[in-house]
Order: structure tokens, then sequence, then C-alpha cells
């Protein structure tokens, strides 16, 4: 059972009209003698009036009764007087009467007058006769909660379209042209800095074909193919290279026209990186087979001059060895190899040398290769230009640096002071 607060005079919070209503709930449940103060409290809400007024108390339906009067502006102190009722006709008038022809009735608005507060049960005696009881509840009924307060959209709808007009307004304000930006334009004339919008779709040759990921991958794969070769098996490589050109030409035409540069880089710098011998190998496999793509075909062909052995200078002088000009460096040609040391310099120290002189060599079987383990010195000395031979071996000088070449396997190096390449 609901317990009540007795701090405050129960009798005076049944008659107080700022009691809230659930303690009047709990006061007609707990405190039946203050029932005709509560039924007489204008703030008691319908559903514990009408469970009031079921009682059959006489005071409680006397206090109904006064309450009831002063709602409806009557003094229950001063005698009542009967109403005097007219005819329905001339009460409701033609409308009432022709909708009470039609089997109609007209409901008066509700706001036209206060509602009427509920009025205790009446027993209701059934055709067979049997007595009939009147069942109050045992408890009175609590009060609905209170409706919830409207939302005022209209409100919150009027200030949303005034924030959107304000923020429009700033992007046209901050979007409008400066005096540099819009040139004033002829009104039915075309503003050539605005030029009329196509509808015309665009043809496929316009559109510039992107490479696809495939293409891009293939082409990954021929760039590192001269670091990633082992130099003594062609077929891998030549795998590589014709891949490529499936991807990049699928249909024997380069979708770019760079790509076929591209291909002839990779095979130069394979010669570079891996002798003449195995370049040569590589390039021989790819022409030889009947089914290579036409545009790596094209390609290598159209100049095979990084491919062909350079020959011994016309101008060349048969001599053991030399001195290069302007440089702490001296070449011994033997006829079967050539070697080259170089002492002042600015490279980094290959791997088994001492700090100092560098020495580079074609050994017999013509590869090109660094050995500190040897060491050159001879004359004459040459100069920018100036070339010398011994046996199939051939050196240049070009400014202070010198390339030697092998006339046979095709295999070589450059030396100088900042450089220091094999192939």
């Amino acid at each position: 059972m609901t317990g009540t607060d007795d701090s405050n005079d129960p009798a005076l919070e049944a008659a107080d009209p700022a009691t809230p209503l659930t303690r009047l709930q709990e006061l007609a449940e707990h405190h039946p003698e203050l029932r005709p103060a509560i039924a007489g409290n204008p703030s008691t809400y319908p559903g514990l009036l009408e469970w009031l007024g079921n009682l059959g108390d006489s005071e409680i339906d006397e206090a109904i009764a006064q309450r009831r009067a002063r709602t409806a502006g009557i003094d229950p102190d001063e005698p009542a007087t009967a109403p005097v009722r007219r005819p329905t006709a001339e009460r409701f008038g033609a409308a009432g009467a022709a909708g009470a022809a039609a089997g109609g009735s007209t409901r008066r608005p509700t706001t036209e007058s206060p509602a009427v507060e509920a009025s205790p049960a009446r027993p209701v005696t059934p055709p067979d006769g049997s007595p009939t009881t009147t069942r109050t509840p045992d408890a009175p009924p609590r009060q609905i909660d209170e409706p919830r307060r409207a939302v005022p959209w209209a409100g919150i709808l009027a200030v949303a379209a005034a924030l959107a007009v304000i923020v429009l307004g700033a992007l046209w304000i901050f979007n409008l042209p400066g005096d540099d930006d819009q040139q004033p334009t002829t009104a039915g004339e075309p503003d050539p800095d605005f030029p009329p919008a196509t509808t015309e779709a665009p043809s496929e040759g316009d559109e510039e074909s992107p490479a696809t990921d495939e293409i891009a991958e293939a082409l990954a794969a021929l760039e590192a193919l001269p670091s990633r070769s082992d130099c003594s098996d062609a077929g891998p490589d030549t795998e590589v290279v014709q891949a490529f050109a499936s991807a990049a030409a699928p249909d024997g035409t380069w979708g770019d026209p760079a790509h076929g540069d591209r291909v002839v880089d990779s095979l130069i710098a394979l010669k570079d990186e891996c002798g003449q011998e195995h370049a040569e190998a590589v390039v021989d496999m790819i022409l030889g087979d009947s089914g290579t793509n036409p545009a790596l075909r094209t390609a290598i062909e159209a100049d095979m001059s990084w491919l062909e052995v350079p020959e011994i200078p016309a101008d060349a002088e048969q001599m053991p060895g030399f001195w290069v000009q302007g440089a702490n460096m001296a070449c011994n040609l033997s006829g079967s190899d050539v070697v080259c040391t170089i002492v002042d310099h600015s490279l980094d120290t290959p791997e088994g040398c001492l700090p100092g002189g560098i020495s580079v060599e074609i050994s017999s079987d013509g590869e090109a290769g660094v050995n500190c383990n040897r060491s050159a010195n001879a004359d004459p000395l040459l100069s920018d230009g100036q070339s010398a031979y011994n046996g199939d071996l051939a050196c240049t000088v070009t400014g202070v640096d010198v390339e030697c070449w092998s006339t046979e396997s095709g295999g070589g190096f450059r030396l100088g002071p900042s450089v220091l390449e094999t192939y």
C-alpha cells in the first residue's frame, strides 16, 4: 500500500487546489474522512470525482453538487429556479430540424461550455427483474499523465529558413567575381570566359587510355630487370620483356609510344649490367620467336646500334699502356686483358680495395670488374679524344675519363675521378 505524507496537514491538503493530483488520490484512498473536502476541491480530476460520487456518501454528493454549481457560475446558497426550455425548433433552427429528419445528430463544439463531470453510476434493473448492484472500485483511479507540450515547429522552421537564407547569401557574396575576373558582356552575347557546355559525347579517339594496373606492374618489372637478372639465363629475362609488350600493346600497337623506348632502355641497362653476350642472347630469343608482339619487334629492330660491339677506332695506336693526361690514372694493355688504376678520385672504396688507388680490369674471358690486386703504371701520355689498342682490347680517353672494352665479348668499363661503371 502506498504510504502517505503526514508532514503537512492532510485536511488542508485535501481542500488546497495546489495539492498535486497524485497526493489527492492518496488522501482519498487512505483518509475517508477527507473525501468530502476532496470532492469540493476544484482541482480534483474527473476520474477521482466520479469514483467519489459512486461511493454513495451524502456528504460527498453534496460537495460534488456545490462544486458543479460553482463551476456553472451559480451561487449554491440561492434557491434554484427551473430554466425555461424553448421548443427544439426554436433552439436549433431549420438546420437542426433538417439534421434530425436525415437521421443525423448535431453536436455542439466542446469549447462552448465546460466539460460536464461524470455523474455517479445508477443501477439499472435487468429485464428479468433480478436485483442489481453497483460495484465501486476499491481504490480511486490515478490521474492520466498530462499531455505533452506541443513542439513549436512553426518557430523552429522559421529559424531554419532564416539561417538557410543567410548561408546562401554569404556563399553568393563570396563567389562574386572581382573586377579582374569577369569582363562585362552585352546582353545576348556569350561570355568568352565561360564557353557553353556541350551535350555531345566524346568520341573514343578523343579519350586518352589511362595506364591499367596490369601495365603498371609489367612496367615496374621491366625497369627492375637489369638489377634482378642473374645474368646467366636469357629465358626469364625474355619473359619479362614479352609480358610488358602483351600488357602495353595487346593489339600489336603501343598505347603509349614511349613504351617502346622503355623496352630499349631496359635492354641497354641489361647489357651494361650483364654484358654484351647476355644482352645479345635476350634479343636473339625475342626476335627469333615467331609469336613476338609486333610492337616489341618493331621497337628493337628500329635501332640496334646499342647492341653492336664498338670496333677499334681507326686512329687508335697500338701500345702496351698509357697515362691519362689531367688525371692520376694509368692503363696497361697486354693483348689478352687490360687494367686501369686511378689514385686521385672521389669514389667510394669498392669491396676488396684499400683506401687509395682503385683498379678495374677486363679479364681474359672478356668480363669487366674491380680487381684491386692489380695496378697499372705505363707511358705514353694520352689526352682527350685519343685511343689505344692491343689485340681485341681498345681504350679511348674522354676528358679525364677512360673507357676500355673488348671487341670480342663486348664487356668493358668506364673509370675516372668521379665515375666507375662496368658492363
